[in-house]
Parts: C-alpha cells; structure tokens; sequence
C-alpha cells in the first residue's frame, strides 16, 4: 500500500540521510532538487521536443475541466529523468518533514482530505 511505502522511505531517510545532515542543508537540497525537476521538465519541451506547453490565461468553470496547456506526451528517456528528480524532490521533502517533527503519512492524509473536502474549489 502506499501508506507501506511512505513509511519505507522515511525508514530510509532517517537510517542513511538524517543523522550527518543539518537543516539549513535539507533545505537548501530541496530547492536545488525543485530546480532539478523544473529544468528536466522544460527541456522536455526545448531541447527534446516530445511535449509542448503553452501559457495563456484559461476560462475557468466549474462544469469543465479546465486543460492542462500541455500536448504531447514525455518519451521514455524523458519520463525517467523527471521521475528521477521528482523522486529526489520527494527524499528531501520528507527528510524535512522527519528533521521537523511532521508525521508524513498524517501530512498526506490532511493534504487528501483538504483536496477532497474542496473540490473544484481547491485554489492551490
């Protein structure tokens, strides 16, 4: 289950990552390994050319879906690099959480029942 998972990853981070690093370092991985994933993304789109994405502002209704601005779907080469540094974003994600004292798997379920209790009126 993915409950199994999560905990498996925190075991994980707290046996080989937690004990040598600082806060300030985790933090710092983090925004490093967001900037990771947002590169891989866009280089899906200019240097690899397998999606397309496009920016302009979008009706909003709540009876539709509103689209995703994006065409195409990621090659393989491409989908494993962003899974790589989403994975990555992950680890540190939760080393944060475990170095501050948040449980992750009650984060995740907080953040689903938010999500689901808003609906199409979740802003984030």
């Amino acid at each position: 289950t993915s409950n199994d998972n999560v905990k498996k990853l925190c075991d994980t981070i707290e046996k080989y990552y937690r004990r040598n690093k600082s806060l300030a370092d985790t933090l710092s991985k983090c925004e490093s390994s967001m900037a990771r994933l947002i590169r891989s993304v866009t280089k899906s789109a200019t240097q690899c050319g397998c999606i397309e994405y496009t920016a302009k502002k979008q009706k909003f209704t709540l009876d539709a879906d509103m689209k995703t601005l994006i065409d195409g779907e990621l090659c393989d080469s491409c989908m494993d690099i962003i899974k790589t540094e989403a994975g990555a974003l992950l680890f540190y994600v939760f080393a944060l959480c475990i170095e501050l004292g948040i449980d992750v798997n009650l984060l995740i379920e907080n953040e689903s029942d938010s999500v689901k209790m808003l609906g199409k009126f979740n802003l984030k």
